[in-house]
């Protein structure tokens, strides 16, 4: 006699809608957030993360007074990956959960990528949606709004797609643990034995091999770390020269940059918000103090643009690291002791900026 069940589970056949619904939530979905673990997992550049996550850490990381900010960066990297991780095996292990596991997780990714490309639109219009990436999948990654559309189809197959009902098996719940283990291990541990963990330091030398000795009486640079994930507002009333960022510029600096009053502004060369901003305030003599302008690494398929401030004095961050910031960035040292800073939605308001060139 033939049955139409299944003698391994004990149900029916499955129709071709439970097939294709087994297929997405139990290989393709786990695979597709597989693989964007896998990615920011190998290159470790928190950049590559989505800037409403990397705005979130940095507002945590300065509301809570956090003194590590890398090291602060580096653990919610892992963690995020390590979340990715135990829901790509949860997936391949738990048939029961996998369905709403991968609903979840892309829920996640659009409510972020739809944050993101808010942004985009508050910042620029529609023009913003067709530049940048995600980061979802690292340096890989498509602009927003196409990674939007393929977790938004993903999504609406796994909802409308029910897979065959399955039994819990003997060893299925032994799954998240399995999972949790597994994804931490491997998302805090791999990151510091290939040398991308956020407190461990590449062997190069200090700013490129560029030092050169100076009577500043700065500390001599530490080896360039892996990224750099300066909180501002914590730097005010300290010493410059202790910020391991400031650190960082190439030497020699002025002789007297701890004497009297000077500009510091953190600007990419690839970023047209900056080259405004160097146009609006420092393009014509006198300027209002002494002021160093420190050239982030230019982002490559960006055209560059010229250096609108010709009394400005120039320096750059050696290419070797990631800087987690969004330029430009304009700090007022008085004797040496950062005074005011001026960075992110503040850089747009007139009166803090001309409160800060005063």
């Amino acid at each position: 006699m033939e049955h139409d069940q299944d003698m391994n589970t004990g149900t029916t056949a499955a129709s071709p809608a439970q097939l294709i619904g087994f297929i997405l939530c139990r290989l393709i979905v786990p695979c597709w957030v597989l693989l964007g673990a896998v990615f920011k997992l190998v290159e470790g550049n928190p950049l590559l993360l989505p800037k409403p996550i990397i705005e979130l850490l940095s507002w945590s990381a300065s509301t809570l007074g956090i003194q590590n900010p890398e090291a602060w960066l580096g653990f919610w990297m892992s963690a995020i990956i390590a979340v990715e991780l135990a829901a790509a095996v949860l997936m391949f292990l738990l048939a029961r959960a996998a369905r709403w596991i991968a609903a979840s997780i892309l829920v996640i990714f659009m409510l972020t990528l739809l944050v993101l490309m808010i942004q985009q639109l508050a910042n620029g219009g529609f023009s913003e949606l067709w530049k940048g990436t995600c980061g979802c999948l690292g340096n890989s990654s498509p602009r927003p709004w196409v990674m939007f559309l393929i977790d938004g189809a993903m999504l609406v197959g796994v909802l409308a797609l029910k897979p065959p009902p399955a039994t819990t098996g003997s060893g299925e719940n032994r799954g998240l643990g399995i999972a949790a283990i597994a994804g931490c291990i491997i998302a805090f541990i791999v990151p510091f034995v290939i040398g991308t963990g956020g407190t461990s330091v590449p062997e190069v030398a200090p700013n490129g091999g560029e030092v050169q000795a100076s009577g500043d009486g700065w500390p001599e640079p530490p080896p360039v770390a892996p990224f750099y994930f300066p909180q501002f507002d914590q730097w005010l009333g300290t010493p410059l020269s202790s910020q391991p960022l400031a650190q960082q510029i190439n030497r020699p600096l002025p002789s007297d940059i701890d004497e009297g009053t000077w500009l510091l502004v953190f600007y990419s060369p690839t970023c047209d918000h900056c080259y405004e901003f160097l146009s609006n305030y420092f393009a014509e003599s006198p300027l209002p103090h002494r002021t160093i302008v420190v050239e982030l690494p230019a982002e490559e398929g960006n055209p560059v643009m010229g250096m609108p401030c010709g009394d400005c004095i120039e320096h750059k961050l050696p290419p070797d690291s990631q800087y987690v910031l969004t330029p430009p960035a304009m700090l007022r040292i008085e004797d040496g002791i950062v005074e005011c800073a001026i960075f992110d939605g503040s850089i747009d308001d007139p009166v803090a900026v001309e409160d800060c060139l005063r």
